[in-house]
Parts: C-alpha cells; sequence; structure tokens
C-alpha cells in the first residue's frame, strides 16, 4: 500500500501533464484553423477587392461611352436642326425665285 501511495503523485501528476498537453494542444489546433478561416477570408477579400476594381473600371468605360452617345445625339440634334433651317431657306429662296420668275413672264 505504501508503494501505491508514493506512486499515486506521480501518476496524477502524469494525468495533469497529459491533460495540460491535450489542451495546449487542442487550443493550438484551434488556432490553427482560426488562422486558416482568416487567411481564406483575406483571400475572398482581395478577390472581391479586385472584381471592384475590375467592375468600376467597365463602369467608367461604359459611362464614357454613354456620354459619347449623348454628345453623338446632341451632335446630330444640331447637325438636323441646321439642315432644316437651311432647307427652309432654300424652299423660300426658290420660292420666291419661282414666283418672280412666273411675274416675269
Amino acid at each position: 500500500q505504501r508503494l501505491a501511495e508514493e506512486q499515486l503523485p506521480s501518476v496524477v501528476d502524469a494525468n495533469v501533464a497529459m491533460t495540460m498537453k491535450e489542451e495546449e494542444d487542442a487550443l493550438t489546433s484551434m488556432a490553427q484553423a482560426y488562422q486558416d478561416a482568416l487567411d481564406a477570408a483575406n483571400e475572398n477579400v482581395d478577390l472581391l477587392s479586385s472584381q471592384i476594381d475590375a467592375l468600376e473600371s467597365e463602369l467608367s468605360l461604359i459611362i464614357a461611352r454613354m456620354d459619347k452617345t449623348t454628345e453623338d445625339k446632341e451632335r446630330i440634334s444640331a447637325e438636323y436642326a441646321f439642315l432644316a433651317k437651311t432647307y427652309g431657306d432654300l424652299k423660300k429662296t426658290v420660292t420666291e425665285l419661282e414666283q418672280r420668275a412666273a411675274a416675269n413672264n
């Protein structure tokens, strides 16, 4: 019995040491899992950031094209108005010339 009592503290110390080692291993494992999750999240953030940059660039090009289209529409509208006025003036002049020619005949 005395031998068992002497061995008991060493067995308890070994169990405590084993439990602490298991806890340390579990904490290390959890820390690694959290680090892996954080790394994956950072990769996703990087991917999304690059996609945002690409979308901003594409949007900028689309807006520039829309502005160009608006400018083209305004230019064409102004040219049409000029041509319509010029045609009206020309038709008026032709009508006046025809009336003078008819009056002279």
